[in-house]
């Protein structure tokens, strides 16, 4: 399930779209939540309108990154008072840097810029205005509290299967 898309596309192909994805593990039986992020590939100047589809599938201009509900908590900060957070995950596969940051753009605008370094070698970003940057916490806010209630009912549920009351 998309939470929040934002796209940033432009003239010089240079633009990223970003998916906050929330979706199941069926393993761990919890929710979990990703962000993919994939490079634009194409621009159509007669329409103004650019595109990533080519991006998919394709390792070099595609990325998912899997967040725990603490690294959720430090976006949300992030969101909420400008101050810088960092992430660094390893796997089989490599590493991945994420930050998250607030700057100033060129025509005084505060913003949020979202990198994520994959491997090392592979760059991605993204510029987050501050009206998206709102309906990005909050969207990570109904993630956690849906995470929260389920995590409830999961132990509620197990409470009453497994300590019923003669």
């Amino acid at each position: 399930m998309d939470l929040k898309t934002i796209f940033k596309f432009n003239p010089y192909t240079t633009g990223h779209a970003l998916f906050v994805k929330a979706n199941k593990d069926f393993k761990k039986d919890d929710l979990q939540l990703f962000f993919h992020v994939l490079k634009q590939t194409s621009w159509d100047d007669k329409s103004k309108v650019g595109s990533c589809r080519a991006s998919f599938g394709d390792e070099q201009k595609e990325v998912y990154v899997k967040f725990n509900e603490d690294e959720i908590g430090g976006l949300i900060r992030t969101l909420e008072k400008g101050v810088d957070t960092n992430f660094f995950h390893r796997s089989a596969s490599g590493s991945t840097q994420i930050s998250l940051k607030i700057y100033v753009d060129k025509k005084d605008q505060k913003k949020f810029s979202l990198s994520i370094n994959k491997h090392s070698s592979i760059k991605f970003g993204i510029s987050i205005e501050l009206g998206e940057a709102v309906a990005l916490k909050n969207a990570l806010e109904e993630y956690l509290s849906c995470l929260y209630k389920s995590r409830i009912q999961k132990s509620l549920k197990y409470q009453q299967e497994n300590f019923k009351r003669d």
